[in-house]
C-alpha cells in the first residue's frame, strides 16, 4: 500500500483509487493491482475477497486521491462495500462503477476486431456468473449461437431463459450439462469461471478457433499447454480499453453536469445546455458562456424542431446578436 501511495503522490495527474470485490476464489483476501495511467489520470486499485481490511485501505487513500471509485456489484460475501467506503471516506468524493461491465465492453470491442460478424458463429461460454451472463447477452444481441455451461445447472438455465427474453435478434442460447459438450463445435471459447480451472485432457480437439481467458485462470496451466501444443493462441483479455472508455464517459458526464443551465439573453431568447429539457423555442447551445455552436431549437418535449419550424426562433437569435 505504501508503494502505491508514493506513486500517486508523485504524480501531477488526477488521482483515483478503485475498490472492487472479486468472485475469483483463487485470490487472497486483499491484493493491490498495478497502477493504471491514462493521459489525464493515475489510479491505484484494491481487490477484496473478504472485507476485514476495507476501512484500513479507505483510510490509506481518502484525502490523498481526488476521488474513490467503488465496485457496486456484489460478487462475494461483501454485500455493502459502497456503504463501508462512504462511511470512511470523509470529504473525498465516492462514485460507484461496475468493473465487470468494463470487462464486457473491452471484450466486445476485442471480438469486433477478431470476429467482425458473429451471426451464426458458435461461441462457448464456460462460467455463467455475473460476467458470463453479461457477455452472453452481448453475444446474443450480435446474433451468435451461444453455448453456456456453469456449475449450478438450475441457475444457469434460469439465466439463459432470462437472457432469451431480453435479447432481440437472431442469436440463440443453449445450456450444456457438461463443459466438454459446451465446447463442441465452438469457433470462439470464452473462459469466465471464477478462478477454478475448467479443463480436461483432449478438449483442445473440440475447439475450432479463438480462445480467450476472460476471467484469468479458467483453463489452468495444463489446458494452456494443450491449447498451445494444438497450435492455438490463448488470449488474456486486457481490461484497459474498457477502463479508458469508462473514464472518458465519466469525465464527459462530469463536465455536462457541472455545465447544466439556462439563461435569458433577451426578451424571447433563452439559451439552454444539453442535458436539460427546454421549453419550445429555447436555443440549445454547446455551453452557456462563450457558446460556439447552436445544437438546435427545443421542441418542448426533449427533442429539437425541424429546420422550417426552428427558423423563426433562430431569426430572433440573429436579431439579438
Amino acid at each position: 500500500m505504501a508503494q502505491i501511495r508514493a506513486e500517486l503522490l508523485g504524480s501531477k495527474k488526477r488521482k483515483i483509487f478503485c475498490l472492487s470485490t472479486t468472485a475469483n476464489v483463487a485470490n487472497p483476501p486483499l491484493y493491490f493491482t498495478s497502477i493504471r495511467e491514462t493521459e489525464r489520470t493515475i489510479a491505484g486499485s484494491a481487490m477484496f475477497s473478504r472485507g476485514e481490511r476495507v476501512a484500513e485501505v479507505v483510510a490509506g487513500f481518502a484525502g490523498l486521491v481526488d476521488l474513490l471509485l467503488v465496485d457496486t456489484e456484489v460478487k462475494n460475501s461483501i454485500t455493502d462495500l459502497e456503504q463501508r467506503v462512504r462511511h470512511c471516506a470523509g470529504a473525498t468524493p465516492v462514485y460507484g462503477f461496475k468493473p465487470n461491465d468494463l470487462t464486457v465492453d473491452a471484450l466486445d470491442a476485442f471480438l469486433s476486431r477478431k470476429v467482425p460478424d458473429l451471426r451464426g458463429v458458435t461461441v462457448a461460454v464456460l462460467g455463467m456468473g455475473n460476467l458470463g451472463g453479461k457477455i452472453s447477452l452481448r453475444l446474443l444481441e450480435r446474433g451468435a449461437r451461444v453455448q453456456v455451461w456453469g456449475r449450478n445447472a438450475a441457475r444457469v438455465r434460469s439465466i439463459a431463459q432470462g437472457l432469451s427474453l431480453l435479447a432481440k435478434g437472431s442469436g440463440t442460447i443453449d445450456v450444456s450439462a457438461l463443459p466438454e459438450r459446451c465446447l463442441e463445435g465452438a469457433q470462439v471459447v470464452l473462459g469466465t469461471s471464477a478462478g477454478v480451472p475448467v479443463w480436461e485432457r483432449g478438449w483442445a480437439k473440440k475447439i475450432q478457433g479463438l480462445v480467450i481467458d476472460v476471467g484469468n485462470g479458467c483453463f489452468g496451466e495444463a489446458g494452456i499447454r494443450e491449447l498451445h501444443a494444438a497450435g492455438m493462441e490463448v488470449y488474456c483479455l486486457n481490461f484497459m480499453p474498457g477502463y479508458r472508455g469508462f473514464l472518458e464517459c465519466f469525465e464527459a458526464t462530469e463536465a455536462l453536469v457541472f455545465g447544466l443551465g439556462r439563461r435569458s439573453v433577451s426578451r424571447g431568447v433563452n439559451l439552454i445546455t444539453p442535458g436539460l429539457v427546454g421549453r419550445r423555442g429555447d436555443i440549445l447551445v454547446d455551453r452557456l458562456e462563450n457558446w460556439t455552436r447552436i445544437v438546435g431549437v427545443c421542441d418542448g418535449t426533449g427533442g429539437v424542431l425541424k429546420n422550417d419550424e426552428a427558423a423563426p426562433f433562430l431569426e430572433r437569435m440573429k436579431v439579438h446578436d
